[in-house]
């Protein structure tokens, strides 16, 4: 792609001051993030962003799934390995691998400051 990166600061913050988070709504936040990044980099609607569609659908070639990949990073707090997009090729897939590092969950947590970062997902 040859628009230039989207700064990640436009993009928010992971975590506003809510004391806890759940997993799913930390996956809710890094697919809401996605969506946006994917819009603003395709000149889409974020609301037409499918996050059950594969990365290669979007057009995205490896240089800006590697970008995409180092700027969600750098809004998480932490590394991503960028191998993880086609591990994991959707939005949804990838944000639900994400929430569920226990290395993510702390560091969003520790970003908002909070005592204890992530409310125990619930088990049916």
């Amino acid at each position: 792609m040859s628009k230039e990166a989207i700064p990640v600061e436009s993009l928010g913050q992971p975590r506003d001051s809510a004391l806890e988070i759940t997993p799913g709504e930390l996956a809710t936040r890094i697919e809401t993030w996605l969506c946006r990044y994917l819009a603003d980099l395709l000149d889409l609607q974020p609301h037409s962003v499918e996050t059950s569609q594969a990365f290669a659908r979007f057009g995205l070639d490896s240089a800006s799934m590697i970008g995409m990949t180092g700027d969600l990073g750098a809004w998480l707090g932490c590394e991503i390995d960028e191998a993880l997009v086609y591990d994991y090729p959707t939005i949804s897939s990838l944000s639900q691998i994400l929430a569920a590092r226990p290395d993510v969950q702390r560091i969003v947590g520790e970003r908002a400051g909070a005592v204890r970062t992530i409310a125990p997902a619930v088990s049916a």
